[in-house]
Formats: C-alpha cells, sequence, structure tokens
C-alpha cells in the first residue's frame, strides 16, 4: 500500500493531500493503509472458528471470497469512505488466509515435511509482498489515465497473486 498512499492522484482523490501534492493530513493517509489491519484483527478471531466449524476448505474460499471482494471495492474506490470500506473487506479476507493456510498445509503435511510446508507456506506469502512492492515501484513512473493508472493497477494486480 506504500506505493499507492504517495500516488499524488490518489492522495487528492482521497482528500489528504492540498493541490500542491504535500500531504496535509497524515493520520488519514495512514488511517487508509492501518484500516486493513483493522479488518484483519476482526477476522482473526473469527476465522479459526469458521474453520473449525465449517472446514478448511470452505474457510479458504470464505478468504478468496473476502480477498476478491476487497480488491474489486479498492480498485473501484472513487472516494474516501469507498476506500476505507474496500480496505477493512481486504484485511478480514487476509486474516483469514494468514489463519487457515498454515493449518490446513500442517494438517495435510506428513509429519517428516510439516516444518518445510508451513515454511513455504510463509515464504510464498512473504515472495508475493515483494512482488506487490516492486510492482508499486515498476508503476511509480507510469502517468496513464491521469495518473489513476498508477495505483488501481497495482491494487488490481494484486488479486492475481
Amino acid at each position: 500500500m506504500g506505493a499507492v498512499t504517495v500516488s499524488p492522484e490518489f492522495g487528492r482523490r482521497m482528500g489528504y493531500t492540498n493541490d500542491k501534492d504535500e500531504v496535509i493530513k497524515p493520520m488519514l493517509q495512514g488511517g487508509i493503509a492501518a484500516v486493513y489491519y483493522l479488518g484483519s484483527l476482526f477476522a482473526a478471531f473469527w476465522a479459526g472458528s469458521f474453520s473449525d466449524n465449517y472446514g478448511r476448505i470452505k474457510g479458504m474460499w470464505m478468504a478468496c471470497f473476502w480477498c476478491i471482494a476487497g480488491v474489486i471495492l479498492q480498485a473501484s474506490a472513487v472516494n474516501l469512505s469507498h476506500m476505507l470500506c474496500a480496505r477493512f473487506v481486504a484485511g478480514m479476507g487476509v486474516a483469514f488466509i494468514l489463519v487457515i493456510a498454515p493449518m490446513w498445509t500442517a494438517e495435510l503435511s506428513a509429519a517428516s515435511h510439516r516444518g518445510k510446508q508451513v515454511a513455504l507456506t510463509f515464504f510464498a506469502n512473504f515472495s508475493g509482498i515483494a512482488l506487490a512492492a516492486w510492482i508499486g515501484f515498476g508503476t511509480s513512473f507510469a502517468e496513464l489515465a491521469g495518473g489513476q493508472f498508477r495505483w488501481r493497477f497495482e491494487i488490481s494486480f494484486k488479486s492475481s497473486l
């Protein structure tokens, strides 16, 4: 999200920069990023019991639903309240993934490979984070569609990861 929040067009659209693209509301800029973690905190308590009651597969489907819904909402955001809602929803999806995936991997792995398999789960997570950072860097040079491409593409591409 760091590459998104420094996008001039994003800052103007969300209302935390002035006409000179200077940040005038840093709490708002940080709050847009932080509400994601609020959604994660909320869903982290729910994800474990959901997957215990309905199964790991249904839990992962629920995670996919929340993540894709969050990405669609973020990429289509037109104002601050839309983006805050979208970030909360996306955070819920990621919490489901982070709670269920390692547990499910450990349950499915043979005892001799369990540690490696769970480590690979986290390696995949961090690889996706690194790739997202590089995509943010790459799109920082693009000023297509009045600057909207820069942040909308970065958010949209995350759904393919």
